[in-house]
């Protein structure tokens, strides 16, 4: 919102960290993952394709056309956006972003996506991996994340210092362990002095550290919070929401901004509503429900044995 307008409210918000909230959002992705393996093994790669490529896959396509509308720029009161070529938009398809291209200027909040889907290609490993081994890991990864980024300390560094995957792995697999040791007071009191450090090296932001100890909180005290069934029906639909908003909202943001000419920050709001709830509804509701998740996980035909066996109506 920032790049486009400047309210005080906004600016409030901006001081809660982008990187906090990412890092945040990530803690509680490990989180969640754990939690979905030990449920389930079995099909876990697929549900999490599901679960989140139909929607990016569109949302990509939305950015790479906005890129040619706007023939490959847009400058913003508070930033420029310059497309990055062909190659760029198809690697970001395939979720090679941070790795081998850039993130799609036109949609740059996917960056994380990919470091996402990467560590949950590695979930299963890290399932079997034991306790001490993942808790040096979160060490490394929190040198790394905190590490000086000196271009002329050698290539191994730099590359260390830049991989993404490795800055972040820390936070993902705090959460990770934060449902396999619950109940565990060490790893609590390990994932709430982790940032006090991490952040204060790493985040300007005022209020960086609020915004994650919230995760963290959230993920520490679920078990023990009441929720009336009507507000949980509503959280849960703002919870399948936040995912397009996420996709959508910088897209959306250039559309309003750049085609439409709109400059108030509600209406820029209201732009993208309009935009990413008929987005979750067409895409999430129906094309992957009704083609997508039969082709992934197809129902075992029934045997004529089976068949014979039913009792046959008159």
């Amino acid at each position: 919102m920032l790049w486009f307008a400047s309210p005080a409210w906004a600016r409030f918000f901006d001081e809660l960290s982008g990187k906090a909230a990412v890092i945040g959002f990530l803690l509680v992705s490990g989180f969640s993952i754990a939690s979905s393996l030990e449920r389930d093994e079995i099909g876990f790669y697929r549900r999490r394709l599901l679960r989140i490529y139909p929607l990016y896959f569109f949302a990509i396509l939305f950015a790479w056309r906005l890129e040619a509308v706007f023939q490959g720029q847009m400058l913003l009161p508070n930033r420029d956006l310059h497309a990055l070529g062909v190659t760029t938009a198809i690697g970001n398809l395939l979720l090679l972003q941070t790795f081998l291209v850039k993130p799609i200027q036109f949609d740059v909040p996917v960056w994380s996506l990919s470091i996402e889907m990467f560590f949950y290609l590695l979930a299963p490993w890290f399932a079997r991996l034991d306790r001490r081994f993942l808790l040096t890991l979160i060490v490394l990864s929190a040198i790394a994340f905190v590490a000086p980024k000196h271009d002329d300390w050698g290539t191994v560094y730099w590359m260390l210092t830049r991989l993404n995957a490795l800055n972040y792995l820390w936070c993902w697999l705090l959460g990770f362990l934060l449902w396999r040791d619950r109940g565990s007071f060490t790893l609590a009191a390990v994932a709430l002095g982790i940032p006090l450090v991490l952040f204060a090296a790493q985040t300007p932001e005022r209020f960086s550290v609020v915004t994650y100890l919230l995760s963290v909180t959230l993920i520490l005290s679920a078990h023990r919070i009441y929720i009336p069934q009507r507000l949980d029906s509503v959280g849960n639909y703002l919870g399948e929401l936040s995912y397009p908003l996420y996709l959508f909202h910088l897209p959306s943001f250039i559309l309003a901004y750049g085609a439409l000419g709109v400059r108030d920050p509600l209406v820029l709001l209201g732009v993208v509503f309009c935009i990413t709830i008929p987005a979750y509804y067409l895409i999430d509701q129906k094309l992957k429900l009704k083609y997508l998740k039969p082709l992934l996980f197809p129902r075992p035909r029934q045997s004529e044995f089976s068949r014979a066996a039913l009792p046959q109506k008159d």
